[in-house]
């Protein structure tokens, strides 16, 4: 929890020292809005699912299969949300927040489209811990938290659009670490992980149709 807080707060202070605050407060409101999928959509789901995969873990010890089948359901309503935010930025902004965070627009558009990355980091604690790997959740957030702050602190240091680009950096590292240390415990391949991934692709591009559209 130490490190994580260290991530999140660190390069919000640095940005405001060396762009502004209101640079702060973009990022800040941009987070809110992309943090909306998750909230609205999975926070049911990160309740329960660890107490669904302690049970499957006492019961079988065969936790391969129910976690590919939470990134499916995880991505088939994660996905499309921050496609969809990412396209309607604007009005999503100009409603939600008002016309003075305009700026805030393209913040948003990159930033929904790096979190795309983070659909494995609730389930990767809930099978860990199911699995009694603490251990393995302690050395991934020592390792990832504090690479991840000092990449996002660079990006500060020129620009709030260079950081959030840095995102592209971040996220997909964070997930690639998690997912790895989930590995080491259930045999996993890339590939099944691709074919878990596939349908909620789909759905994902047709639900960008619409919006591309309007």
């Amino acid at each position: 929890v130490l490190l994580s807080r260290i991530y999140e707060t660190i390069p919000s202070l640095i940005l405001g020292h060396t762009v502004s605050k209101n640079a702060v407060g973009f990022m800040d409101r941009a987070k809110t809005i992309c943090d909306l999928p998750e909230k609205i959509f999975l926070s049911g789901f990160f309740a329960v699912s660890l107490s669904a995969f302690s049970a499957q873990a006492r019961e079988t010890g065969a936790l391969k299969a129910p976690y590919l089948q939470a990134f499916t359901y995880i991505t088939a309503l994660q996905w499309p949300a921050l496609i969809c935010i990412s396209i309607l930025a604007h009005p999503i902004v100009a409603i939600l927040l008002g016309s003075q965070w305009e700026q805030a627009v393209p913040i948003v558009q990159i930033m929904a489209l790096a979190f795309l990355f983070s659909f494995s980091f609730g389930v990767n604690f809930a099978v860990l811990t199911a699995l009694g790997a603490v251990r393995a959740i302690f050395l991934r957030a020592f390792l990832v938290w504090p690479i991840s702050a000092v990449i996002l602190s660079v990006g500060a240091l020129f620009s709030i659009k260079v950081m959030v680009l840095l995102l592209f950096v971040v996220m997909p590292f964070q997930a690639y670490v998690a997912i790895q240390m989930v590995r080491l415990h259930v045999v996993i391949t890339w590939g099944e992980m691709a074919l878990a991934l596939r349908k909620s692709l789909i759905v994902t591009l047709f639900s960008a149709i619409g919006p591309l559209a309007m």
